[in-house]
């Protein structure tokens, strides 16, 4: 069986000790320095055979890291033998040229710690075994969907790779999609998802709601959350789905398996499965003509790898970086049949919003488009019925709104359709944007980190 070589800066020893006993606890093989240097050896010597015979690298990727100049040439070393190289990114990382020319086109996995409970770990450890070849003592959780394939190294161009073009996220972009699945606003309420995968919940209950869209606080091994008008959505470690909507009518997610994303609309969820295809629970709209519920047929949507929600329309990113929507159209929020080279999408009420690999952003509103059109560096895009906000790579907001507010020291964010938006903070806080002061009260104390 092959071993994994960790790379990292001396500067995140803990972390770098983590991912260790993490793979050694999945009994896969680890070599790192320098511990695994012979006595009297020369440390080159040793980590240059180290690389070239690895199975595969795993890089600790902070700003430390590529500030090292060892890194850097570690990281050399594993792309000139062509060896897989999967970054685990825990910060907010611009990467820098070197960085990006190794591994922009890499698929990074971004968590904030080790911990083995994280599912992005669990799909990067059954990644590894790809690699390695080790059996796992249980049943892992699969690798992600052809959507997401393991990251590997440029590899040398030929024949067999000359397959369709793909846009890949910046290490920001990626970083901040997969923060924003901490947070979720609906119309009265806010969820907050800790590391440890309980959620944080804030706001009211319409008195004419049957089921509390805040009554979570018994939901554990949570990975990610929605909210819609009046109910939440949990996405659980082992790929079920759970709601705080008990009604089967309007919300059928029980029997749901192998879902890798969930979002919601006004009184609807719907899910991404590992394979690329989509489902949904409960009716969309209803059909003003013939007075129906309308739940749009999606069967035939293949190779998505990230859904977004609007309150009365679902969107969903394909593998090739186009765009494709379905339910009601009448503010065109579901023109998007020529958008390209997108990598995040986001949903309204009558809007739907797309970031481009290059960091501007395109939307089905003129209006709105007038204004997103001349951004740039932008990581996360939302849209709160009213105005899109944008998170900059340098980690402050912008906005259509007429205000103007910003923020700073952000690294993601999730709106709803009436004009609520959330930030998480780099340092675990949030920022409630909105008009329920009951939710600013309760989510200025929250810390999703600690």
């Amino acid at each position: 069986m092959g071993y994994v070589f960790i790379s990292y800066s001396s500067k995140n020893q803990a972390a770098a000790d983590a991912m260790k006993k993490l793979l050694e606890k999945n009994n896969i093989a680890t070599w790192m320095a320098p511990g695994d240097i012979p006595p009297a050896s020369t440390y080159a010597k040793e980590i240059n055979s180290a690389i070239r015979n690895c199975a595969c690298m795993v890089l600790m990727l902070t700003n430390d890291a590529q500030n090292s100049i060892w890194v850097a040439k570690e990281v050399e070393r594993a792309v000139h033998y062509c060896k897989p190289v999967l970054p685990i990114q825990l910060e907010d990382v611009v990467l820098n040229d070197e960085f990006e020319f190794y591994i922009s086109t890499n698929q990074i996995v971004a968590v904030n710690r080790i911990d083995e409970t994280y599912a992005e770990l669990q799909r990067a450890l059954a990644a590894i075994r790809s690699y390695t070849g080790d059996t796992p003592s249980k049943d892992p959780v699969s690798p992600p969907a052809p959507a997401h394939h393991p990251v590997s190294s440029p590899q040398p161009s030929s024949s067999a790779h000359k397959t369709a073009s793909r846009p890949h996220p910046t290490a920001k972009q990626s970083f901040a999609q997969e923060m924003g699945k901490k947070l979720a606003v609906g119309l009265d309420h806010a969820i907050g998802l800790k590391n440890d995968g309980t959620l944080l919940a804030a706001g009211t209950t319409a008195k004419n709601i049957k089921y509390d869209p805040c009554d979570v606080q018994q939901w554990r091994n949570i990975t990610a959350v929605a909210a819609g008008f009046f109910h939440t959505v949990g996405l659980r470690f082992d790929r079920t789905v759970i709601t705080t909507d008990k009604n089967t009518d309007t919300s059928n997610v029980s029997d749901w398996t192998d879902i890798t994303a969930v979002t919601a609309g006004a009184h609807y969820t719907a899910g991404l499965k590992k394979d690329g295809t989509v489902v949904i629970g409960g009716p969309m709209y209803i059909d003003t003509a013939s007075e129906t519920l309308i739940t749009p047929d999606v069967s035939s949507w293949k190779n998505i790898i990230a859904i977004a929600a609007g309150a009365f329309h679902l969107v969903g990113l394909q593998q090739d970086g186009t765009v494709i929507a379905t339910g009601k159209n009448d503010y065109g929020q579901c023109r998007t049949k020529k958008w390209t080279d997108i990598v995040a999408i986001a949903a309204g009420n009558d809007i739907t919003a797309g970031l481009r690999a290059d960091g501007t952003v395109v939307t089905t509103s003129v209006e709105e488009n007038e204004i997103a059109a001349k951004w740039t560096d932008i990581v996360a895009v939302s849209y709160d019925g009213y105005d899109i906000y944008a998170l900059k790579a340098d980690g402050t907001t912008i906005t259509t709104s007429y205000n103007n507010k910003t923020y700073s020291d952000v690294i993601a964010l999730s709106s709803n359709c009436f004009g609520s938006t959330l930030f998480l903070k780099a340092d675990g806080s949030v920022i409630y944007e909105g008009s329920e002061k009951s939710i600013e009260n309760k989510t200025k104390h929250w810390n999703l980190f600690k």
